[in-house]
C-alpha cells in the first residue's frame, strides 16, 4: 500500500486573499496527490511586535516526527526579517526536504515567480500603447526579492525604450495600501513632481495611490495612469479597474505540493522552478476594458456529444420545434463532458429554461440564485464570467429565432450586472453571513465572560457550536508552562469537535507530549485531511493550540477560527484577571491591615513618648522623697532632729507626694485611653460607649501628635449620646481624619481650627468633621477614597488612610460618607450610619 505522506505548510497568516489563494491551491493539490497537510500559521519570522513573535513558536512543532516535508510561504514569512535572517531561521528544518515559495533558500527546492515576463509586457503596453514618458514607481520592501526584481524590470524596460529613470519619481513603499497614499503625498507635496503614469510593485500600493489621487481631484486614468502587480480580487471591482500583473497564487500552492510530492517519491526535480506572470489590462491604464479574465477556460467544450445526428446540422438550425430537445441534449452532453462544474450546468439549465419559457420569471430567478450560490460557495467571480463567455460564444449563436437570441443577450447582460453587484457585496462585507451567524459568533465571544470555570466554558462552546457551523472540525488543547524553547512540553485536550459526527468535551484529563501535536488516533494517516494549526496566545504568552480540519471552503473556517480564538482568549484573560484580582484583594487586605497596625504602632510610639514625662516626674519625685526621708531618719537617730527640720520635711514630702499622685493619675489616664482606643481598633467588636467621652479618649491618645501644633479642636456633642456600635471603627475614622488634617491640611507653622460635630436623630448618628486647612483640588475630591491614591507619596503617603475610612463607614458601619472641599477653603467630611438603642444592647 502506498504511503500517504504528511507535509507541513509554514505560513504567516490566513486572513488575506494572497494567503487564502495559496492555501486553496495547496489543498487542491493535496487532494489530487493524496497527501495530508498541516498548515502551521505562526506569523512572520522575527516580527518586531512581541505578540506576533510569540506566534513563531508554533513553527518549532514542524519536525520530522510529525511531517515528511515542508513548504515555506517565504515571500510573506520573511517580510519583517529579510531574506538572510529567514535563511538562518530555515536551518532548523534542513533535515527535511522542503520547497520555498517566492524566495530562493539553500538546501531546498525553490519555486520562484518570473516577475519579468508579465511586468515587462505591462510596462511596454504603457509606453507603446499609451505613450507614457514620465513614469513613477512605488517600490516594495528593500529586503524583498520580488519587489527588487520588479523594480529592476522597470529600470530595464525604461532603458530599452530610451527613457530616463527619474529618481524624483521613485518612492519607497512597504506593500501596504497606506504607503501608496504616502507616495502621492511625497511626489506631489514634497517633490512637486509631474508624471503621467505610476507603477506600483503590488496592487495594495496601487489602490492607495488611486485613492489619494482621486481625493485630490486627479482623474485616473485621464490625468495619471496607475498599474499594480498581483491581480487581487478587488482590482476587478473598483472603478477604475486596476491594470496589473497576474500571479496565479492557487497555482503557486499547487505547484509547491506537486514538487514536494515528487521529491518525497524519489523523483528528480530542478532546484529552481519558475511560474510565469501575465499582464491583465483594465481601465486604470486608459483602456476601455475591465478584462476580468478566466480562471477556467470553457472554450474547448464541445456541444451535442450525445447526439446521434449531425452535430454541424443541429448547431446551424435546431428550429423552434426542436428547442426543448436541443436544450436537453446540450445539458446531457455537458454533464458527460465534466469540464463545466455542476454549479455551472445548473446555471446553463436555468438560462435555457428561461429562454424556452420567457413568460415564467421563476426560471430567471432560479438562474440568479444559482449564480449567487456559485459566488458564495466556489469563490469564483472569474470562473462565472468565463461561463458567461461560454454562453455568449457557444450557446446563444445556436439559437435560430431572433427573439430567442435577443432574450439570451438580455439575460446574459442582466446576469452580468447582478453578478457584479452581488460580488461587490460579498467582497466588501468580507463574508456572506446571516445576522444569525453574527449573533452566534458575538454570543460565543461574550459568552466566555459569563463562564468562570473551564468546564462551564467548554459546555458553552459545545452548546453554541451545535448546528451553527457546517464545515469545520476543531480540536483545542491547552498546555502547561513552556520550556526554554518556548514549546509547551505537555498538552491536555479540552475539546474535540467534528461537525459530521459528534461534539465532545473532555472532562477526563487526556495528556500527551506537545511535540507530537495530536494523539495518532485522532488524525491517523489512513485518511486524507488538511489541518490548520494556530497558537492560542496573549501578548508574548502562549497557552494553547487550536487545530482545525479544513475543507475546500475557507469562509466558515476563517470566521469561526477568528471568533473561537477571541472567545478562548477572552476566557483565558478573564481567568487571569480573576486570579490577579483575588491576589490584589488579598494584597490590599494585607496592606490595609498593615496600615491599621502602622497607625496602632504610631499610637503606641506617641503614647510611649507621652507617658515618659509623668513617669519621669514620678520617678524623680519618689527618688527625692526617698532621699529626704533617709536624711530625716539619720537626724532622728542622731538626736539632732529639730522642729524646723520636721516642718521642712513635711512640706517637701507633701509636694513630692502631690507630684507623684498627679503624674501617676496622668499616666493612668493616658494608659486607660490608649488601652480603650487600641483594644477597640484591634478587637473590632461592638459595645456600648459614650460618644463624647470616647472622643476625649481619642484626643488624649493623640495628644503627642496634637501638642506639636497650635490647632484648636472644638467638639460639639451632647454628653448624653451613647450608642451600641463599633468603637474601634469610630476611633480609626476620627484618627485618620485628624492625622490627614495635620499632615496635608496645614503647614507646620499654621494654627488651624478643627471641628467635630455629632448629632443623633431617629437611630442615625451624624458626624461632621471639618478643618479650615488648604483644601483639596476639585479634580482629586472624587479620588480620595480610592486605594493608593495620594498626593504626598514622596513624603511617605500610602493612599490607604481615607480608603480605610471609606471601607469602615460603608462596610463595617453600613453608612455613607461624602467629602466637600475647595482649594483654600478647608475640607469637610459628613458621615451617617445607623446605631442601636443608646442604653440597651442587643442580646
Amino acid at each position: 500500500m502506498k504511503k500517504r505522506y504528511r507535509i507541513g505548510l509554514l505560513i504567516d497568516w490566513v486572513d488575506s486573499y494572497y494567503h487564502q489563494q495559496i492555501i486553496l491551491g495547496v489543498m487542491e493539490a493535496a487532494r489530487e496527490c493524496d497527501i495530508n497537510v498541516l498548515v502551521f500559521c505562526g506569523g512572520s519570522v522575527n516580527a518586531p511586535e512581541k505578540w506576533e513573535a510569540a506566534r513563531n513558536r508554533i513553527y518549532a512543532l514542524a519536525t520530522k516526527d510529525i511531517v515528511d516535508g515542508l513548504i515555506f510561504a517565504s515571500g510573506s514569512l520573511c517580510r519583517n526579517c529579510g531574506i538572510d535572517s529567514f535563511i538562518q531561521f530555515t536551518r532548523q528544518f534542513y533535515s527535511l526536504p522542503f520547497v520555498s515559495m517566492c524566495e530562493e533558500i539553500p538546501h531546498g527546492y525553490s519555486l520562484l515567480i518570473d516577475n519579468s515576463k508579465g511586468f515587462k509586457e505591462l510596462i511596454d503596453h504603457m509606453i507603446l500603447t499609451h505613450q507614457c514618458k514620465r513614469i513613477g514607481f512605488i517600490k516594495g520592501p528593500e529586503n524583498n526579492l520580488d519587489a527588487n526584481l520588479r523594480y529592476q524590470v522597470f529600470c530595464d524596460r525604461m532603458s530599452a525604450h530610451q527613457l530616463k529613470v527619474d529618481s524624483s519619481l521613485i518612492v519607497n513603499g512597504d506593500f501596504l495600501q497606506k504607503s501608496g497614499i504616502q507616495a502621492i503625498s511625497t511626489l506631489l507635496d514634497e517633490r512637486n513632481a509631474a508624471f503621467d503614469c505610476l507603477l506600483a510593485a503590488n496592487d495594495n500600493m496601487a489602490l492607495g495611490a488611486i485613492e489619494a489621487l482621486q481625493k485630490r481631484g486627479i482623474d485616473v486614468p485621464g490625468q495619471v495612469k496607475v498599474c499594480g502587480f498581483d491581480d487581487m480580487a478587488i482590482c476587478t471591482i473598483i472603478k477604475p479597474g486596476i491594470s496589473t500583473v497576474r500571479i496565479s497564487l492557487s497555482r503557486l500552492g499547487q505547484k509547491a505540493v506537486h514538487l514536494l510530492a515528487a521529491s518525497l517519491e524519489g523523483k528528480e526535480i530542478p532546484l529552481k522552478t519558475y511560474i510565469e506572470t501575465e499582464p491583465v489590462i483594465r481601465s486604470s491604464c486608459g483602456c476601455n476594458n475591465e478584462g476580468f479574465g478566466m480562471t477556467t477556460d470553457f472554450s474547448s467544450v464541445s456541444l451535442h456529444q450525445n447526439d446521434s445526428g449531425s452535430s454541424e446540422q443541429k448547431e446551424k438550425d435546431p428550429g423552434p420545434a426542436d428547442l426543448a430537445a436541443w436544450c436537453d441534449n446540450l445539458i446531457t452532453g455537458l454533464m458527460e463532458n465534466k469540464t463545466i462544474p455542476s454549479a455551472g450546468i445548473d446555471i446553463i439549465r436555468a438560462f435555457l429554461e428561461s429562454i424556452k419559457d420567457s413568460e415564467d420569471i421563476k426560471h430567471e430567478e432560479e438562474m440568479f440564485a444559482r449564480i449567487n450560490e456559485w459566488l458564495v460557495l466556489e469563490n469564483g467571480l472569474k470562473g462565472i464570467l468565463s461561463l458567461f463567455d461560454f454562453i455568449k460564444n457557444k450557446i446563444i449563436p445556436q439559437l435560430s429565432e431572433q427573439k430567442e437570441i435577443q432574450r439570451g443577450y438580455d439575460l446574459l447582460f442582466a446576469s452580468t450586472q447582478k453578478t457584479m453587484e452581488h460580488y461587490k457585496f460579498i467582497f466588501f462585507s468580507q463574508r456572506e453571513l446571516t445576522r444569525g451567524h453574527f449573533a452566534w459568533y458575538r454570543n460565543l465571544v461574550y459568552g466566555s465572560l459569563e463562564d468562570p470555570e473551564i468546564n462551564d466554558f467548554i459546555n458553552m462552546i459545545v452548546n453554541r457550536i451545535q448546528g451553527s457551523v457546517k464545515s469545520v472540525n476543531c480540536i483545542l488543547h491547552i498546555d502547561s508552562l513552556p520550556d526554554e524553547s518556548g514549546i509547551l512540553p505537555e498538552s491536555r485536550i479540552l475539546l474535540t469537535w467534528d461537525y459530521k459526527k459528534a461534539y465532545s468535551k473532555h472532562d477526563e484529563e487526556i495528556y500527551f507530549p506537545t511535540r507530537i501535536l495530536l494523539p495518532e488516533n485522532m488524525f491517523p494517516r489512513d485518511r486524507q485531511y488538511v489541518l490548520h494549526i494556530e497558537p492560542l496566545y496573549f501578548k508574548d504568552f502562549q497557552f494553547g493550540i487550536m487545530i482545525f480540519e479544513l475543507d475546500l471552503k475557507l469562509d466558515d473556517f476563517d470566521i469561526f477560527r477568528m471568533f473561537l480564538f477571541n472567545a478562548f482568549n477572552t476566557f483565558i484573560i478573564i481567568k487571569k484577571l480573576q486570579q490577579t484580582f483575588l491576589q490584589l484583594k488579598e494584597t490590599q487586605k494585607e496592606l490595609i491591615n498593615s496600615e491599621k497596625m502602622a497607625a496602632l504602632g504610631r499610637l503606641v510610639a506617641g503614647i510611649s513618648h507621652e507617658i515618659n514625662t509623668p513617669i519621669g516626674v514620678t520617678l524623680t519625685s519618689s527618688t527625692y522623697l526617698e532621699d529626704i526621708t533617709t536624711d530625716l531618719y539619720r537626724s532622728f537617730t542622731a538626736g539632732t532632729l529639730s522642729k524646723k527640720d520636721l516642718e521642712r520635711y513635711i512640706d517637701k514630702a507633701t509636694e513630692s507626694t502631690r507630684l507623684i499622685k498627679s503624674n501617676m493619675k496622668r499616666a493612668t489616664e493616658l494608659i486607660r485611653s490608649f488601652k480603650k482606643v487600641a483594644v477597640d481598633q484591634s478587637a473590632e467588636e461592638m459595645r456600648q460607649f459614650n460618644v463624647k467621652d470616647y472622643i476625649d479618649d481619642i484626643l488624649l491618645s493623640l495628644r503627642p501628635q496634637l501638642k506639636k501644633s497650635s490647632h484648636k479642636i472644638m467638639i460639639e456633642c451632647s454628653p448624653d449620646i451613647s450608642i451600641y456600635s463599633y468603637p474601634g471603627a469610630f476611633s480609626q475614622i476620627l484618627t485618620n481624619f485628624l492625622i490627614n488634617s495635620l499632615t496635608h491640611g496645614y503647614d507646620d507653622s499654621e494654627s488651624g481650627h478643627i471641628m467635630i460635630a455629632i448629632t443623633l436623630k431617629e437611630g442615625i448618628l451624624y458626624l461632621t468633621y471639618r478643618d479650615d486647612g488648604k483644601g483639596i483640588d476639585k479634580k482629586n475630591v472624587k479620588k480620595i477614597f480610592e486605594p493608593f491614591f495620594t498626593t504626598a507619596r514622596a513624603q511617605g503617603g500610602t493612599g490607604l488612610g481615607l480608603h480605610v475610612v471609606y471601607n469602615l463607614v460603608t462596610q463595617r458601619l453600613k453608612g455613607t460618607i461624602t467629602c466637600q472641599s475647595k482649594i483654600g477653603n478647608g475640607t469637610a467630611f459628613k458621615i451617617s450610619f445607623p446605631v442601636e438603642d443608646k442604653t440597651i444592647a442587643p442580646g
